[in-house]
């Protein structure tokens, strides 16, 4: 929802929309999942045609969600969960390779992932604080606080 409505109201072009000549990269290359690990990437040099727009490149939506979905689940699997950053960079970095995106719109759009997971992680563990005792009481008393195991 904040990506998306972001795209709208900045309204950036992608870099292939306003470079001459950008390499694309296409990483499919096969008919199916297995096929693509095996066939090299097709690239081809991009044209833009004037007055054609194909989306906005500011946030990120790849990126901003890839991190949100780590955030949270480093929020409850620390000791593994960091390894989930790992691979939301390499998306990052993807949208990036395939000029779908300026670096400046990923490395934004990582904060903005991270943001909000953060913020939505806050909103949970008050309400669980405020709530979860008459909602859930046994599970309460188990797990007072969501996360970092004690309570606060």
């Amino acid at each position: 929802v904040v990506a998306q409505s972001l795209k709208k109201i900045i309204g950036r072009p992608r870099p292939h929309q306003t470079l001459a000549d950008v390499r694309l990269v296409d990483l499919q290359g096969g008919e199916n999942a297995f096929k693509a690990f095996s066939t090299p990437p097709r690239t081809k040099l991009s044209r833009p045609k004037p007055g054609v727009e194909v989306g906005n490149s500011f946030p990120s939506s790849h990126t901003a969600n890839t991190f949100c979905a780590a955030t949270v689940i480093w929020a409850f699997y620390r000791r593994r969960g960091w390894l989930c950053y790992a691979i939301a960079a390499l998306v990052g970095w993807s949208r990036i390779y395939t000029r779908s995106h300026w670096p400046s719109d990923v490395a934004l759009s990582l904060m903005l992932g991270i943001g909000v997971a953060l913020l939505m992680l806050a909103a949970c563990a008050a309400m669980w604080r405020r709530w979860g005792a008459r909602v859930a009481p046994r599970i309460f008393e188990a797990h007072p606080a969501l996360f970092g195991g004690a309570a606060a």
